[in-house]
């Protein structure tokens, strides 16, 4: 693949990148800087790369002082992560022939067949995205063909032209924040640093891919936006109350939402029913304190919200596949061996 960018008022290349079109487990990351502050024209121009083979990654900040024509361009097939902090720009996308605006913390993941796109800057207004170009290769390897995730997004790969995720921009998260941050700040070299940061690109990946299916269901189960807040603040009891958690009912009342709507909605919105999710939170925290060391089988029930032993020992194997027991044995000292 070859990437470029340039600024077509000033006829500036300030990206020129070939990475190739497979996945390489060897070669580590390479980096390169670019710094103009106080040019004509140009008040700030950071563009910052880290590459590999079959992957691209671009941390850019940019003002300009005269309007300006971002052309960015990438020669093959390929898939790009958009992750956009600040922008006033808009953005034509070659060959969709529309024009898009782009919004604040705002993101999509789009296939590409020879990307081509004109972002069209306004004077004064400061830009920052954070991109990741990748080959079809290097994406197969993150995330493999035959993965349910993504079925819908793959059949775009196998044809020519583009196509975007989401029809509309999705919004970012403190998962998407903490992720890049990882990224921008990773400390690691060679080897360790390239585990490190394909790590984090997978798991953005993921997220993209669980926002779109959260944002389909959202729309399929017509939810509206106060829906939504209260459903979102019926998981928030729900982590904290887990222990003694309210039935569904109660809940509804206790979010000021109807119970069907709940229900229903709970399960669009984060994959899971609201019965189940209660039990996730007991069967995490139970877990956490059998690692722990610091309590009896029987306390843990106990604090993690069941009334005895017998219920507590049967929803955790039913949950993990194994007895609690297993757990508290793995943690003993060989002084103290477990009884059987």
């Amino acid at each position: 693949m070859k990437i470029s960018a340039r600024l077509t008022e000033f006829e500036k290349f300030y990206i020129q990148k070939e990475i190739g079109n497979t996945h390489d487990n060897v070669h580590p990351f390479k980096e390169s800087n670019l710094n103009m502050i106080g040019m004509k024209g140009i008040d700030l121009l950071k563009c910052k790369e880290l590459w590999a083979s079959g992957i691209l990654l671009l941390d850019v900040q940019m003002t300009f002082s005269r309007p300006v024509t971002d052309e960015f361009e990438v020669e093959g097939d390929c898939v790009v992560m958009e992750f956009l902090f600040n922008t006033a720009s808009t953005v034509t996308i070659t060959p969709l022939k529309r024009v898009i605006t782009y919004k604040n913390l705002t993101h999509n993941l789009t296939y590409a067949s020879d990307f081509k796109a004109s972002y069209h800057v306004e004077a004064g207004s400061p830009i920052d995205y954070f991109t990741i170009v990748m080959s079809k290769d290097f994406y197969h390897r993150l995330l493999p063909q035959e993965s349910t995730l993504h079925q819908e997004f793959l059949r775009s790969t196998e044809t020519h032209g583009i196509h975007r995720l989401s029809a509309t921009l999705l919004p970012f998260t403190p998962f998407i924040h903490e992720l890049i941050y990882d990224i921008k700040h990773c400390r690691q070299k060679g080897e360790l640093q390239k585990w490190y940061l394909e790590n984090k690109i997978q798991a953005l990946l993921l997220i993209q891919l669980e926002m779109y299916q959260n944002h389909n269901r959202q729309k399929i189960a017509g939810l509206s936006p106060y829906d939504i807040s209260r459903i979102q603040e019926a998981k928030s009891f729900l982590e904290n109350h887990f222990r003694n958690a309210p039935g569904l009912t109660e809940l509804s009342k206790q979010v000021n939402l109807n119970e069907f709507k709940l229900k229903k909605g709970f399960k669009a919105c984060y994959g899971i029913t609201v019965k189940r999710y209660v039990i996730l939170l007991k069967m995490k925290h139970a877990m956490h304190l059998l690692e722990k060391g610091d309590h009896s089988i029987t306390e843990i029930a106990y604090l993690s919200g069941y009334n005895g032993l017998v219920q507590f020992s049967a929803a955790f194997k039913s949950f993990y596949g194994y007895a609690p027991k297993n757990i508290q044995c793995e943690h003993k000292t060989a002084d103290l061996p477990c009884l059987k």
